[in-house]
């Protein structure tokens, strides 16, 4: 089987992170390129390494788009594919016109939740919008990896009759309770093995809540456990980065990271802080999981029915809440934390490991193809 996977770019970011677990999961059994509208990104060297073939087309904007989709539709032809398997907003317009009149059926995939103009810039928000009459003429089947998402987009005008809930996958073999991983970023930080750790994993946007996880910090600062806190990810250690100014009260107890890698991260944790704007379903909740500890998330997208009894949901933009709920965990006993972790950990293995989402990929790229 051959599928051409097209996606908008491959930088940093959840959709192109499960697109490259996904490719290499399944490259046994399927046969893949990768057309990336912008450039090879941080994970265009990855796949690769994979032996799954990359095509960058460098499109610029608006104006590009043309452009791209006959770069697309010259991709089709040259890669003969038994499927086309788009993602996100602008991938899937492209792809779509792309694919149109050649015969290949047109998986898109969708990521996101509500695309709200505080969040994301208006263009992303107005092609979200607008692209669903488009689907009920180019998309043969639409995934999500929400129950929110899809609910969110068939009240948009997408054909809710051609979409799924695909979960996010995560390689369970490799994000585990890791005593070592632990160690190592507690001595890189200072931080004892008996000081609480609760820390925050991704790309600094305003999506993702930073300013309600230090607002919260604030909060907590005063709990008798006296504990630290440590944010990474892509510009979260800029300099001239606000974090560093609104968090300057919490002294050397709070700690900016680059970006590192959540089998390195999460570890060291004993609470997980997902403070999401909106999400469909953030792949850091999931890491966290998969790694024993537990977590409190915002009540977005379908964080509750990831989270399930391993931690706290609390509404979006409520630091007051959230710092509550990072308390009320910080106070369990250890064992009864542990535990927690535990919980999730076992559920992410039996419910959301890469090999079983892999598994329902492959089975629908056979449905489509036949």
């Amino acid at each position: 089987m051959r599928v051409l996977h097209v996606i908008t770019g491959l930088g940093t970011g959840g959709a192109e992170a499960m697109l490259v677990k996904l490719a290499t999961a399944t490259s046994a059994a399927v046969t893949q390129c990768v057309v990336s509208l912008l450039d090879e990104g941080t994970y265009g060297a990855v796949l690769e390494a994979a032996g799954i073939p990359v095509v960058a087309l460098r499109a610029g904007g608006v104006r590009d788009l043309p452009r791209a989709v006959r770069a697309v539709r010259r991709e089709v032809r040259a890669f003969a594919p038994d499927l086309v398997h788009t993602w996100m907003y602008h991938a899937n317009v492209v792809g779509g016109l792309a694919a149109l009149g050649t015969g290949r059926p047109v998986l898109w995939n969708i990521r996101a939740n509500r695309i709200t103009r505080d969040v994301e810039r208006t263009a992303t928000v107005l092609l979200a919008r607008a692209s669903g009459p488009l689907g009920w003429l180019v998309a043969s089947r639409i995934v999500c990896n929400s129950d929110a998402a899809m609910q969110a987009h068939a009240g948009w005008g997408y054909p809710r009759g051609r979409m799924l809930r695909v979960d996010n996958g995560f390689d369970t073999a490799r994000l585990v309770p890791d005593p070592a991983a632990r160690q190592a970023l507690r001595d890189q930080l200072g931080v004892a093995d008996d000081v609480s750790l609760v820390g925050m994993l991704g790309r600094y946007s305003p999506i993702k809540g930073h300013d309600a996880f230090i607002a919260a910090a604030l909060q907590v600062a005063g709990h008798g456990s006296a504990p630290h806190f440590v944010l990474a990810g892509p510009g979260v250690d800029a300099t001239a980065s606000p974090l560093r100014e609104a968090a300057r009260p919490l002294g050397g107890r709070v700690h900016l990271l680059r970006p590192t890698k959540p089998e390195a991260f999460f570890p060291a944790l004993d609470l997980a802080v997902v403070p999401s704007v909106d999400e469909a379903f953030p792949n850091v909740l999931g890491e966290a999981l998969s790694c024993g500890v537990p977590a409190v998330a915002t009540d977005v997208g379908d964080c509750a029915r990831v989270l399930g009894d391993a931690g706290r949901v609390v509404p979006p933009r409520d630091p007051a809440a959230l710092a509550a709920a990072i308390t009320a965990i910080l106070d369990l006993p250890a064992a009864v934390r542990q535990g927690l972790g535990r919980s999730g950990r076992a559920r992410m293995d039996r419910e959301f490991s890469m090999a079983r989402i892999a598994e329902r990929y492959v089975a629908l790229y056979r449905e489509l193809a036949r």
